[in-house]
């Protein structure tokens, strides 16, 4: 049986640098996943992930025992995000790959029903345009989305690691889902019509 964060990090805490090791192997994935759609760049993305378990490392003795572990990661790396977010220029979308690195966990995939190539060619046109659209969201929003649906938080777990009411998150969300549903109007209509 693996042990739970919670023990890792107090592990970590008396000195096992392997019981951190092992938060960054259950960690990584995610966190990387989450800087890469919010900046749309595979390397800063990978620098962003790097920094952020730097800045884990020397915060960790913050961390209160009695709360979980993954929201304050996301509270961490959220943060970290978005103040890179707020240093750069606006985020784009690869063309090269789809919207996506190879091999890696791609944003709101749609189930493959078929394996018909004009299938394939229209699901990733269609995962491109989701993408484009989630990275003209304004990061507030954009954030509590890939919280939500990209990286499988309850919404407790969102108010927690954005130190937020519960009701900004469901109002984040909903206004997210709107100006997306406004900006995928033409899909929606055509997949729901």
């Amino acid at each position: 049986m693996e042990p739970t964060d919670e023990t890792l990090v107090q592990r970590c805490l008396n000195g096992d640098t392997e019981a951190f090791d092992a938060l960054v192997r259950r960690y990584q994935r995610p966190i990387y996943n989450l800087a890469y759609r919010l900046t749309s760049d595979p390397e800063e993305a990978n620098d962003l992930a790097q920094e952020i378990f730097l800045r884990v490392y020397e915060r960790l003795h913050t961390f209160q025992p009695e709360a979980a572990f993954r929201p304050w990661l996301y509270r961490v790396a959220t943060n970290w995000c978005l103040n890179a977010l707020k240093r750069r220029r606006p985020p784009t979308v690869s063309l090269e790959t789809g919207g996506g690195i190879e091999g890696e966990e791609r944003p709101l995939e749609l189930p493959d029903l078929v394996e018909d190539p004009a299938r394939l060619a229209e699901r990733r046109e269609l995962q491109e345009r989701v993408q484009q659209a989630i990275l003209t969201l304004p990061p507030k929003y954009r954030i509590v989305m890939l919280l939500r649906y990209a990286q499988g938080l309850s919404y407790e777990e969102i108010a927690t690691a954005l130190e937020m009411p519960l009701g900004t998150v469901k109002i984040h969300l909903h206004r997210a889902k709107a100006h997306l549903k406004e900006r995928l109007r033409d899909l929606y209509e055509a997949y729901f019509g």
